[in-house]
């Protein structure tokens, strides 16, 4: 809940760096830009992390859609097959 507050709040103060410069909203990423470079350093990190955490949330998507329209059947196959040859190691493990 704290970063859809913090999203919105940046959201806010970049239409309101926009309006400085006579526009109403952003339509370019030049001006989105522009704006983001005017950020302090604290709203710059929560917009990085509302970014990240949307591409995040995007890429899971798609991989779900993927799987259940069977566009990964064939990667998936092959590398069972490569597995099976031998062709696989065990990664190790982080040491923390």
């Amino acid at each position: 809940m704290e970063i859809a507050i913090g999203a919105n709040s940046l959201k806010k103060r970049l239409v309101s760096l926009s309006k400085k410069s006579d526009r109403k909203t952003m339509s370019t990423v030049m001006e989105i830009e522009q704006a983001i470079e005017k950020l302090p350093a604290e709203e710059l990190f929560e917009l990085t992390h509302w970014i990240s955490s949307r591409f995040s949330d995007a890429w899971d998507r798609q991989i779900e859609e993927d799987i259940v329209a069977g566009r990964l059947n064939e990667m998936a196959a092959e590398a069972i097959q490569v597995h099976r040859r031998g062709g696989s190691f065990e990664l190790p493990m982080d040491e923390k």
